[in-house]
């Protein structure tokens, strides 16, 4: 029960297309350079230590992000992959991954639980609940 109430404002964030008030990134172009690795934990970590300077070092950039998978979905046609970690409070934070349609045979291919490591352009934290990485690839 304490996990359905975020679930379904995460569902009402992500219908509504909100995007937490920021400036978008732009995302045509992906920024030069190789991908800057990063555990999923630490990401996270980072986010919920201070948006702001994590914003700075992460958002926009090219990002290698390892991780436990803790969801695989399909959400209003989008295909999503959760890296997650969980607390001893039950709280349940992720690295949410979304992907091209053109990923879709290497994402049937996971499976929860086991590690994998995502490139993707870092879009933020959204509500507290996610860490976002857009124009994903299984590396």
């Amino acid at each position: 029960m304490k996990q359905l109430l975020p679930t379904l404002f995460f569902l009402l964030l992500v219908a509504l297309g909100c995007s937490g008030g920021r400036e978008q990134a732009n995302t045509s172009t992906p920024p030069p350079g190789p991908p800057m690795p990063v555990k999923a934990d630490d990401l996270i970590k980072a986010y919920k230590a201070n948006e702001i300077a994590a914003d700075e070092k992460y958002r926009g950039k090219l990002l290698e992000v390892a991780g436990k998978v803790s969801d695989i979905s399909d959400t209003l046609g989008s295909l999503q992959v959760d890296l997650g970690i969980s607390t001893k409070d039950f709280e349940m934070v992720t690295v949410k991954c979304s992907f091209p349609d053109s990923e879709r045979p290497k994402i049937a291919k996971l499976q929860k639980g086991n590690t994998a490591t995502f490139l993707g352009r870092g879009d933020g934290m959204t509500a507290g609940l996610y860490v976002g990485l857009t124009d994903c690839s299984l590396k």
